[in-house]
């Protein structure tokens, strides 16, 4: 039977049950969305609500396309079609989603009353008694994301994130693999968005790439976003910084390797074959495009954490062609922190620098050198900046030295950090020299 009767929403979508209807109408209208909107059986409230969510679980489960036909097929099999109260459940779904436009929309209603609900339940269950600060530690990331509703946090809630912040562990915080960087980062966490800027050729592809390398090393999920560069010069990267071949040999690899190289060539790509990393060629990808490739890679990767990687900022493309290039960039800034915030994936945003900061004596970048820089520097929790002596001076003894100067970090220090940057792999090591911290 039906829970409540199909009633006329403003698009605040303000009753649960009507939102939880909307989103299951607009899944069974386009059944590719169940792929595309982050949500769980356990997400929704009403009973009949769930069985539904899961036989379209089943369905898709079962290899078959998934729509009103396929689902009721689903519904029969289990004997549950008429248990939900038949056709006008579903039918009262499809005439509460006004329009499909709007299914990420219901989606983030639903999963937000999902989040509240099992916060509230988890910390009423350890404020009495009834489990422990461990049972409690464990339910810290939903307690977490009830600072996101839009109506505020009451006091209770505060009292919830003090608990969260008193036995917070770190197990969600992700490392670079670069030790001085690290020191200095002290961990990235997932609602980060990290901005690196640099000038053409400084070497900010061979950063993301030694981020993507080092992270898949640690389990950590990698979604990489590449405008520039294809597969295989992505594979040619990842064995040059995997084996130490230089990349120039990889390049006409049947001619220029000796067997040894070859061996650690085959070795390296059977252990990167197991790591988490899914490239994107991410040509025509709107910023609204990458956002729904995350959310599928999300799903892939389960419980593993999980970083976005996108190469560059400046060569996305407009969600809208009359956008100017400020509204464009102030919407993919916007976006990207969105992805970091509301699927707990850090974001890390490569950024072409202008031509400005080659008239002055000092070459290292400032935040004024950031195309569109108002925004990007408004939504990001670190700005990284990279800077090579030997780009601007052939004749330097600083030669293959890469400074990445941490030019803003929200609740954390400043800092300049030398790597040596070898430019026949593009693989970065610290370097001996000792920068001290603090601009």
């Amino acid at each position: 039977m039906n829970e409540s009767s199909a009633t006329p929403l403003n698009n605040s979508y303000s009753n649960v049950s009507e939102a939880e209807k909307a989103v299951l109408g607009a899944i069974i209208e386009r059944g590719e969305l169940y792929d595309e909107l982050d949500l769980t059986t356990d997400d929704f409230s009403y009973a009949n609500h769930r069985i539904l969510y899961d036989a379209m679980q089943t369905t898709k489960q079962l290899g078959v396309e998934l729509d009103l036909t396929t689902l009721v097929e689903t519904l029969s099999q289990g004997n549950l079609f008429e248990e939900i109260g038949g056709f006008d459940t579903i039918v009262s779904c499809t005439e509460a989603c006004t329009s499909l436009n709007h299914a990420e929309h219901y989606a983030k209603l639903v999963k937000e009353s999902s989040r509240e609900r099992k916060a509230k339940r988890a910390a009423a269950e350890y404020l009495n008694g009834e489990t422990s600060i461990e049972d409690l530690q464990t339910n810290l990331e939903l307690l977490g994301q009830t600072t996101q509703k839009h109506q505020g946090t009451d006091a209770y809630g505060l009292s919830l994130l003090f608990l969260q912040l008193l036995n917070k562990k770190e197990d969600d915080l992700i490392y670079t693999g670069i030790k001085p960087l690290d020191d200095v980062l002290d961990g990235v966490k997932p609602t980060d968005l990290i901005v690196v800027g640099a000038r053409p050729s400084v070497g900010k592809t061979a950063f993301g790439m030694n981020l993507g390398h080092n992270l898949s090393e640690q389990d950590v999920g990698v979604s990489n976003f590449s405008y520039e560069v294809g597969d295989e010069e992505i594979m040619r990267r990842l064995v040059a910084l995997g084996t130490g071949v230089p990349l120039r040999k990889l390049k006409k690899a049947h001619e220029r390797l000796d067997l040894n190289q070859i061996q650690r060539g085959v070795n390296y790509m059977n252990d990167l074959s197991k790591r988490p990393i899914i490239n994107h060629a991410a040509s025509g990808l709107t910023i609204h495009d990458i956002k729904r490739e995350v959310k599928r890679d999300k799903k892939r990767f389960g419980d593993k954490r999980h970083v976005v990687l996108i190469d560059h900022l400046h060569i996305i493309p407009a969600s809208d062609p009359r956008m100017t290039e400020v509204m464009s960039l102030t919407e993919i800034s916007r976006v990207c922190k969105e992805i970091a915030v509301e699927l707990r994936t850090p974001v890390i945003l490569l950024a072409q620098l202008n031509r400005a900061l080659e008239q002055r004596q000092d070459k290292r970048p400032q935040k004024s050198d950031l195309r569109g820089s108002g925004s990007i520097e408004q939504d990001a929790d670190t700005i990284l900046f990279l800077h090579r002596e030997d780009y601007y001076d052939a004749d330097t003894e600083d030669q293959n030295i890469m400074e990445v100067i941490v030019s803003k970090q929200r609740d954390g220090e400043l800092g300049k950090v030398q790597l040596y940057f070898n430019k026949e792999t593009g693989k970065l090591l610290p370097f001996e020299r000792e920068v001290p911290h603090g601009l």
